[in-house]
């Protein structure tokens, strides 16, 4: 999958096997992201980053493929926009 943010609020994901990095702003360059046994990992969406005036940023992130299968479990935590 390409390199992408995700739109909303944030997202939680269940890695079963390494194949997500993301983009580390400081150094310009692309990280592995960590698998641990039986963990939620938290992205930070697009939402998040507006809601908070930019002090959350946005993750931007990519799959990149190490010829073994792999499985990802995402879900994608948005707002509620009829809700007063």
């Amino acid at each position: 999958m390409g390199a992408h943010t995700d739109y909303e609020v944030f997202t939680m994901i269940h890695q079963t096997s390494p194949g997500l990095v993301a983009f580390d702003r400081s150094s310009k360059t692309w990280m592995p992201m960590p698998v641990f046994k039986n963990t939620l990992l938290i992205i930070a969406g697009d939402m998040l980053e507006l809601m908070t005036s930019g002090s959350i940023k946005s993750l931007l992130h990519r799959v990149s493929s190490n010829g073994e299968e792999r499985y990802s479990f995402p879900f994608f935590m948005n707002l509620d926009f009829e809700l007063v």
